[in-house]
């Protein structure tokens, strides 16, 4: 490990940057990036332990200030439901004041995040729990599901080494850009349906859930996990930091996924407008 220490890296925006910058002078993801591997690979058919290990939560607030703890987030509202047979959810009003954040952070955040909690002259291992490999969930999951993928989109990632850890970070195709520029506007309602529903279900700690505000994206909840990849075919076990949105809390705390009560929900007798 290098004997370089956590203070040298000052700048949070240094990393993202400095990616950024070599993408666009070169025209093209740096060499030796991509590879390719079969459906067929051996590699693929490996069983893999993976359990993920809660180590922090934080926020970010309108200005995108990284703020440590929960108090943003927000809870599922089972009393609301719990009586209800027929739930009607009206998840097209407000789609005209739909205030959504930008979507090019890049890794700026995670950075922000481990400065937040680092203390001075820390080694940057030891920062990110002895981490091999910092990045998002949505890129684990992207990544693990490209062997399998057919007529997508593509991907695109960009990976620098810095104080022995390599950052990925995920980068927009050209057909995801010209997906989004030709999006329609059944599409953006769709996205839409999906951040309404959420002002349904979830609500702040001892409130009801507020579905006449205008609905907004800026203010964003997450949690950051630790998980060790172990197939055989590697030496050694990998250790990954990943920071995952968090789309609200159960009674107990624990974190809920939308798309997981969607599919409850629709156990129901419901009606979309």
């Amino acid at each position: 490990m290098s004997n370089m220490t956590f203070n040298f890296f000052n700048q949070p925006l240094l990393l993202y940057q400095k990616i950024k910058q070599h993408y666009h002078e070169n025209n093209s993801p740096p060499p030796n990036l991509l590879c390719k591997i079969s459906r067929d690979s051996p590699l693929l058919r490996q069983p893999i332990d993976a359990k993920p290990i809660h180590i922090s939560d934080f926020w970010l607030d309108r200005q995108r200030n990284v703020n440590i703890g929960r108090e943003a987030f927000k809870y599922y509202d089972h009393q609301s439901f719990a009586s209800k047979q027929n739930i009607d959810f009206h998840l097209s009003d407000g789609i005209a004041t739909f205030d959504p954040r930008p979507l090019d952070e890049g890794l700026t955040n995670i950075l922000s995040y481990i400065l937040k909690v680092t203390q001075p002259n820390t080694p940057l291992k030891q920062a990110v729990s002895n981490a091999d490999f910092v990045c998002f969930r949505g890129t684990l999951t992207a990544l693990a599901v490209t062997p399998y993928s057919r007529d997508d989109t593509g991907f695109k990632f960009v990976i620098t080494k810095f104080h022995g850890v390599f950052f990925i970070m995920q980068l927009d195709t050209d057909a995801i850009l010209e997906e989004r520029a030709n999006e329609s506007k059944r599409s953006k309602l769709l996205t839409y349906w999906g951040q309404k529903f959420e002002t349904f279900i979830f609500a702040a700690k001892g409130e009801t859930p507020d579905t006449k505000s205008p609905v907004s994206t800026w203010i964003e909840t997450l949690g950051c996990f630790s998980m060790t990849l172990s197939p055989r075919t590697l030496e050694r076990p990998l250790n990954v930091f990943y920071v995952a949105e968090i789309d609200g809390l159960d009674k107990s705390s624990m974190s809920l996924s939308c798309l997981f009560l969607t599919c409850i929900y629709f156990h129901f007798s419901w009606k979309i407008y």
